[in-house]
């Protein structure tokens, strides 16, 4: 016993100077930058009463730019990654010093993918989709931040694929990036596969197709995508449980009025009504661009009404209030009762409903693609911001769904360009109606 002890305190000393080591040589060596932020990227501005209390916003943590060491054991143990940091942070602290990525190494090494996410989980979604394809589609090391993967990690099961960059980067500042903001088409893999620092698309990757062609992108890797984002079983079983409720209500009602065919379960069609206002309003009112009126969503679900032979409405919705007192009663509308701005689980609760849908009545933003993505539904969308935005893509003002081929900005040649490259991507949102 007392070998043993001595051999676990001399351990200790020598670990705690090892550590004590690495933290001089990271604050005067490997980590000389005082700004921890990936090419100079600054984040939106924000103000206090953006932030919700007790719930972990990646737009409010001060660890996100920092490099693996010098992040919080919070932040380290908030999602489960290669080294358990909470329980064996001085070997974690080693192993990464001696086996991440610098400059120097990057010669002959395949060429390192990033994407900037900005915003919440709907960004966070489209970066992993986006550096998912580019490993699939072009053989990149495309990698996706900490924060990205937490928020992911935090919903969805199988989201593992993309290395987290922090963990595989001794300081990503420290890499000579070259920026890449062309067309996806114009990408020239034997020129930059090997030994290059890529930042894909710096100021956002732009929802129009004849911009960055995010269609011709990630529609090809839909398979990889939709496996990617399995949601967990908490999230699952809830909304099945709460699908479960809102068809029994529906069915009871119907064949309560004495029809002599008895509608089941089975025979109903959930049709999703997102209404994002929240946040959105105020980017609208930034650009100019009117918001979505109650007739909007009225006639989208009077087109569903028509279509349908037993369709069930669900609105998932930021603003209950708005949409109690606009949506008229005579559509039997029912609420999903999941979003509380309070509680960490309510965005992916929302996302999970919306992927369960046989057809959805879209809002703006990258949140709604999303769950018309992974439902593979039938889907009217409204026109979206025009082209001609104020400030950048990536600003969260300016955010709109990705892939909406139907937009009237898409005219004939971008269409018949998307068919000659990627044949299947028109079909492929066959179902597509704007309004």
């Amino acid at each position: 016993t007392t070998v043993y002890l001595s051999v676990w305190w001399i351990l200790t000393i020598v670990m705690g100077a090892v550590d004590r080591i690495i933290g001089f040589l990271c604050v005067f060596g490997l980590y000389l930058e005082t700004e921890w932020l990936v090419v100079g990227l600054k984040p939106l501005p924000l103000t206090n009463s953006d932030r919700i209390e007790g719930i972990w916003d990646p737009r409010f943590d001060p660890d996100g730019p920092k490099p693996l060491p010098y992040k919080s054991i919070e932040s380290l143990s908030r999602s489960r990654i290669s080294c358990d940091w909470l329980k064996h942070k001085h070997w974690c602290r080693l192993q990464h010093a001696m086996t991440c990525i610098k400059q120097d190494q990057m010669v002959n090494r395949t060429s390192i993918a990033n994407l900037h996410t900005g915003g919440r989980l709907g960004n966070a979604m489209t970066s992993y989709a986006t550096m998912l394809t580019l490993r699939h589609q072009f053989g990149l090391d495309a990698m996706v931040d900490l924060t990205t993967f937490q928020m992911l990690d935090m919903v969805f099961s199988n989201v593992r694929e993309v290395p987290i960059i922090e963990e595989r980067v001794c300081v990503t500042r420290s890499l000579d990036w070259i920026p890449f903001n062309d067309h996806i088409r114009k990408y020239n893999s034997s020129s930059l596969n090997k030994g290059k620092a890529i930042f894909f698309w710096p100021s956002g990757l732009a929802s129009e197709e004849y911009i960055h062609g995010p269609a011709q992108l990630l529609l090809p890797n839909i398979y990889n995508i939709r496996k990617a984002f399995t949601f967990r079983q908490r999230f699952s079983s809830k909304v099945k449980k709460r699908i479960d409720e809102i068809l029994t209500d529906y069915t009871k009602k119907v064949n309560k009025k004495g029809k002599s065919k008895k509608v089941s379960k089975e025979s109903c069609e959930l049709v999703c009504v997102h209404i994002r206002r929240g946040d959105h309003l105020e980017y609208e009112a930034l650009n100019g661009v009117a918001h979505l009126k109650k007739q909007y969503f009225l006639q989208a679900m009077d087109i569903y009404k028509e279509k349908l032979q037993h369709p069930v409405f669900i609105i998932i919705t930021d603003d209950t209030h708005w949409a109690f007192t606009q949506i008229h009663r005579s559509f039997k509308p029912y609420f999903t009762g999941f979003f509380n701005a309070s509680q960490q689980d309510s965005a992916g609760l929302d996302l999970a409903f919306l992927s369960s849908c046989h057809h959805m009545v879209m809002s703006r933003g990258t949140f709604g693609m999303w769950g018309n993505l992974l439902s593979g539904s039938s889907r009217i969308l409204p026109k979206h911001f025009l082209p001609e935005m104020v400030g950048k893509p990536l600003d969260l003002k300016n955010q709109v769904p990705l892939l909406d081929l139907s937009h009237a900005w898409m005219d004939r040649k971008t269409r018949d360009d998307l068919r000659e490259h990627c044949p299947n991507c028109v079909k492929m949102l066959k179902n597509n109606k704007t309004l």
